[in-house]
């Protein structure tokens, strides 16, 4: 996640991004700071746009806002 100061505040973006193509698969921007939606709409844009293989390995070591549990609840 990076912090982009701006003159009305702080704008907050995730990136994900293919590191073998440099492609960068999908992004979010806020202007809060709300971690884990931020984060997930990044992934599931690259992930609807890409259409990876079964067996994709997602690799971060940016912070704890990439290792969010997302708890799927029965409807």
């Amino acid at each position: 996640m990076t912090y982009i100061p701006t003159q009305k505040g702080t704008l907050y973006l995730a990136v994900f991004a293919d590191m073998y193509s440099r492609k960068v698969s999908g992004w979010s921007m806020s202007s809060t700071r709300m971690k884990d939606s931020l984060v997930i709409d990044a992934f599931l844009q690259g992930y609807k746009k890409e259409h990876p293989p079964t067996g994709l390995i997602i690799h971060t070591d940016q912070g704890p806002q990439y290792t969010v549990r997302v708890i799927f609840k029965p409807y």
